[in-house]
């Protein structure tokens, strides 16, 4: 499998049970997204543009044009995202999640116009708290494939986070933490909420919404 948007190992240290959840039930939420998810991550990770971006002959070209479609996608999400306010009570600052500004200062970095970069449909499905959690899972896992990234395009474009590959180093050394946060946003949600389903049919979407957004030219 192609390391690319999201890479998120479930296996990890799990989150802590709440009062009323066991080990063997929070582990339940974490191992569904990651293996019901599995078919669509894959073409994410498969896709074209993925795969040239992570090959040694990726271009500067290549790179802002990859970057211009997430600003796309994640322009159009994320104020979806900041529709509910739940966040709080999952001790997640959905403002310092939010990847929308790390873009935008990647393309700023590469001397790459922003203003008229067309936005992806409107995410329908994100209706209610749930499907943003399924959202949320996508969204956040791919910080994690994002350090592979980084790494690779790092060494190939001479390029830093600080100067364009802030995206996709994300959370930097603190990636593993951010992580850990957000499995545990996932478990308590879910106990709480018993919308297992909703969730996963939410980050499936997701995935596909996105695969889509970069077939087009």
């Amino acid at each position: 499998m192609h390391p690319s948007l999201t890479t998120a190992n479930t296996q990890g240290t799990l989150a802590k049970t709440g009062p009323s959840g066991s080990f063997a039930e929070d582990l339940m939420i974490l191992q569904r997204l990651r293996t019901e998810t599995r078919p669509h991550h894959d073409r994410l990770d498969n896709h074209p543009l993925m795969v040239q971006l992570m090959s040694p002959a990726v271009s500067r070209p290549l790179y802002e044009s990859i970057l211009k479609k997430f600003l796309g996608f994640y322009q159009s999400v994320e104020p979806h995202l900041a529709a509910f306010d739940h966040w709080p009570s999952l001790d997640i600052n959905l403002k310092e999640k939010l990847k929308t500004p790390s873009l935008l200062r990647d393309l700023s970095s590469l001397n790459v116009m922003a203003k008229d970069i067309p936005s992806s449909p409107a995410p329908d499905w994100i209706h209610d708290e749930a499907s943003a959690m399924g959202n949320f899972y996508v969204m956040e896992g791919s910080t994690l494939g994002g350090q592979i990234i980084t790494r690779h395009v790092a060494s190939r474009l001479h390029l830093s986070p600080d100067n364009g590959l802030a995206f996709f180093s994300s959370y930097g050394d603190a990636v593993g933490v951010r992580w850990k946060e957000t499995r545990d946003a996932l478990v308590r949600f879910a106990e709480q909420s018993h919308a297992e389903d909703v969730m996963i049919e939410s980050a499936k979407k997701t995935f596909e919404a996105l695969a889509t957004w970069l077939d087009k030219n």
